[in-house]
């Protein structure tokens, strides 16, 4: 199976002084397509300050499109990585990726409607079809895998099979993550309309609901909507009323947010519209980028990095967009 490539011109972030604030960042912004069609970022992965994954879709050509990009520390190479036009047929495509997965450097997984390209460093694509539609992909330490989709949709891998889990809603699920231990896994997300939402949480035996909201216009503690998870032990999640610990506020956002994710409990980023970025280093709180007409829709945080990806509209139909954030010292 053949995966084609080309490389952009090499630009790196700078860097300088002496980490005291562990808000310390230098930023580097990239954008890809724009002019050709509507080009953009739905998920990233960071593996290494020398190994970042970002996916979408970008058009360098009305007729061409490449739907990842990878970062080796001093250039972006962009990829097709390839899914089957149908599953059961052997014809393959470069198709809008939803999420990736990065388990290692040598192996990353890569999400399209319902199925999921295994990636190998030799170059190597297996393709797998699978029962469910994902948006979304966790796993514990590569063992059990977990994914959730449009409808309420929620997959299962013990590290052999796949099957679907019921979840008790039709609610678009955009959002899954487990504890550090694997015991406690949840999953949340709200409908295209916006008109309901909702937090999930698996113990081992079945899904239950948390919180919801559907027909009223507020429900505490979180609102309106519950847009994305992360946590070690406790839960950390944001809302359309900013970030809480469980269910307390220990935020404010001006802005929509879409995801956010963490190293450890005092290195924790938010990013969501208006190319908001919002970081916790143990702290306090502290805005780090806006821009208008930037929706980030997704995060990584490393101990060293953060990368931030959406869609800029301020260029022609709208490209792909990358913010890499790196900690510097003074």
């Amino acid at each position: 199976m053949t995966l084609t490539c080309k490389k952009e011109p090499p630009v790196v972030p700078t860097s300088s002084g002496q980490d005291t604030t562990s808000h310390n960042f230098t930023w580097a912004q990239y954008t890809f397509g724009g002019p050709n069609g509507s080009s953009g970022f739905k998920d990233v992965a960071i593996v290494s300050d020398s190994d970042i994954w970002a996916v979408g879709s970008i058009y360098t050509a009305p007729d061409t499109m490449y739907n990842a990009v990878h970062w080796d520390g001093k250039r972006w190479e962009l990829l097709q990585i390839q899914f089957y036009t149908f599953c059961g047929q052997t014809h393959t495509g470069s198709y809008p990726i939803d999420a990736v997965l990065a388990l290692n450097e040598s192996e990353v997984w890569f999400t399209s409607n319902s199925q999921i390209t295994i990636w190998k460093n030799n170059g190597q694509q297996n393709i797998v079809c699978l029962p469910i539609s994902v948006n979304k992909i966790w796993t514990e330490a590569g063992n059990t895998i977990y994914t959730v989709g449009p409808n309420g949709e929620i997959g299962f891998n013990n590290g052999t099979n796949w099957t679907s889990m019921p979840s008790g809603t039709t609610i678009d699920l955009r959002d899954v993550w487990g504890s550090s231990d694997g015991k406690t896994i949840w999953a949340c997300g709200f409908s295209d309309d916006d008109s309901q939402s909702i937090l999930l949480k698996y113990t081992g035996s079945s899904w239950e609901t948390v919180w919801s909201r559907g027909g009223t216009s507020f429900v505490s503690p979180y609102g309106y909507f519950v847009t994305s998870l992360w946590g070690t032990n406790s839960l950390i999640l944001s809302s359309g009323r900013g970030v809480f610990q469980d269910t307390t506020q220990v935020v404010t956002l001006p802005w929509f947010p879409y995801r956010i994710r963490g190293s450890a409990n005092n290195n924790i980023a938010v990013a969501g519209d208006n190319g908001m970025i919002w970081h916790w280093n143990g702290a306090d709180w502290k805005q780090l980028n806006t821009q208008s007409g930037q929706p980030l829709y997704s995060l990584a945080v490393s101990q060293t990095m953060i990368a931030a990806v959406g869609s800029d509209f301020n260029i022609g139909l709208g490209a792909a967009l990358i913010y890499l954030g790196k900690r510097y010292s003074n």
